[in-house]
């Protein structure tokens, strides 16, 4: 009855009230904590594998598949999704609610490198991002240079800038857009393959066999872990020139 009274007896005095009480609403409303209802983000890890060149019935059955059978037993899994295309493979995993973002990554990721030696040669290696569903782009950085061309500043950004901008906190990807990269185009002379009893499948091959780096193992002691790994990539266009391509019979190239 005291409030009915006062809006009665005094109304300009109860709106007034009554408005002040609204803007007092309003200002503490976002500074309230959430006790009961904490903000949740699923756990979602994405493996990403590039095959170019390969149709996506390819990419399904030589890296899709095998990647899903994989990470299929991770602990703390609800639901695995995968995309098959021309080129690229998809598999995204959500995990139960709870479970840590960073160790459902680090158990992936231990997961697919049990794998990587059964994945087509010509493939990229997989891509493992952590994601969730309110994560958005925050930040766009541009490179530009004077002196540097757009393969170098590609290059620079793929090198340096990735990494070092994935080691942030918070950072789930980092996207290269606009990544210019340096290609060789080999031209063939039809009369010195003839001349040295060649043929183009022997320089496709050649090009598979030598230009590769693939894991060798590991030598373990007490003091130290080493891992072993066979680099014969080519890195300038005078490795590509000296490239052996096929062996005599009597030893010589």
């Amino acid at each position: 009855m005291f409030l009915t009274d006062i809006s009665i007896k005094r109304p300009v005095f109860a709106t007034v009230m009554s408005i002040v009480l609204v803007i007092f609403g309003l200002v503490i409303f976002n500074k309230i904590s959430v006790r009961e209802l904490p903000d949740i983000d699923p756990s979602i890890v994405t493996v990403r594998t590039i095959y170019k060149g390969a149709s996506a019935e390819i990419v399904d059955s030589q890296i899709t598949q095998k990647i899903e059978d994989i990470v299929g037993g991770t602990p703390g899994l609800a639901t695995i999704d995968s995309k098959s295309e021309d080129g690229r493979s998809v598999v995204r995993m959500e995990f139960e609610p709870g479970v840590s973002v960073d160790e459902a990554t680090n158990d992936i990721r231990d997961r697919v490198s049990r794998i990587i030696d059964f994945l087509p040669d010509n493939a990229g290696r997989p891509e493992i991002f952590k994601t969730s569903e309110g994560s958005t782009i925050t930040i766009w950085l541009r490179l530009r240079s004077q002196n540097l061309s757009d393969l170098d500043l590609s290059d620079y950004a793929s090198r340096y800038l990735k990494d070092y901008f994935a080691s942030v906190d918070g950072v789930g990807q980092i996207i290269l857009a606009g990544e210019k990269e340096i290609s060789l185009r080999i031209w063939i002379n039809p009369s010195a393959l003839a001349a040295r009893d060649l043929t183009v499948a022997d320089i496709e091959s050649a090009l598979l066999k030598e230009n590769v780096e693939f894991p060798s193992g590991r030598l373990e002691s007490k003091r130290m872990d080493l891992t072993l790994k066979v680099d014969k990539s080519y890195k300038n266009v005078e490795d590509f020139r000296n490239l052996p391509l096929k062996k005599a019979r009597d030893g010589s190239l």
